[in-house]
């Protein structure tokens, strides 16, 4: 298992490069492993996200980052979460074994387990203001697919976003994210950036700040 101090030095890494890039390229046993970095990834996800008021039952309400099916990470994501803070609440970790077990949460993971109930799962989760993230292939095209996770040719953990698919369960999401992650072509149906309650959401007057879409 991973070290604490590393643990810091992923996350610092990680945050300087706006919280989605993968750690420099140094030896195997230097850097964290995949299921390491994935959680410390998961906590900045929240830090680039606004949910809509009715998503916290309370104004001190914790934020809940919540692992449905098979958990890849072990306790690395309770790791990667103690003691921090976004926007003044806490964080929380759940795991849920079925879809229908899910009360409030804010960043759902959906382990690979789940890839032959996908669908349902994610027509479950249709009109709730839930960030959805996976690493199972296709998950950002699937509606109410928002973020995957993938690794790239230079062995680098990614991010394709599906801008849409956020939009239509009214989570705001952060241009410092929009210009570290991939965007799937559905999101070109989403116009660019404006900012708006603190964070920069889309507008069709702004100049697109869109990355090209990897091949």
């Amino acid at each position: 298992m991973i070290h604490s101090r590393l643990l810091r030095a992923a996350i610092f890494t990680l945050v300087m490069a706006l919280g989605f890039l993968a750690a420099p390229s140094l030896l195997a046993e230097e850097v964290p492993n995949e299921y390491e970095l994935k959680p410390v990834m998961l906590f900045n996800l929240a830090r680039f996200v606004e949910w809509p008021a009715k998503a916290f039952a309370e104004t001190n309400s914790p934020i809940v980052i919540g692992v449905l099916g098979h958990n890849p990470f072990g306790d690395a994501l309770e790791r990667a979460v103690r003691g921090e803070k976004v926007n003044g609440r806490s964080l929380v970790i759940e795991h849920y074994d079925n879809v229908r077990a899910l009360d409030a949460c804010h960043v759902l993971f959906i382990c690979s387990s789940e890839k032959p109930k996908l669908a349902q799962v994610l027509s479950k989760l249709k009109g709730q203001p839930i960030l959805t993230v996976s690493e199972i292939d296709g998950f950002s095209k699937l509606p109410g697919g928002m973020v995957r996770f993938y690794v790239n040719d230079q062995k680098k953990i990614r991010l394709r976003l599906n801008l849409q698919s956020a939009r239509t369960e009214g989570l705001g999401v952060s241009s410092k994210l929009i210009q570290v992650a991939e965007l799937d072509a559905a999101s070109l149906l989403w116009p660019p950036v404006l900012r708006m309650g603190g964070l920069e959401m889309a507008s069709s007057s702004a100049p697109s700040p869109f990355p090209p879409l990897a091949r």
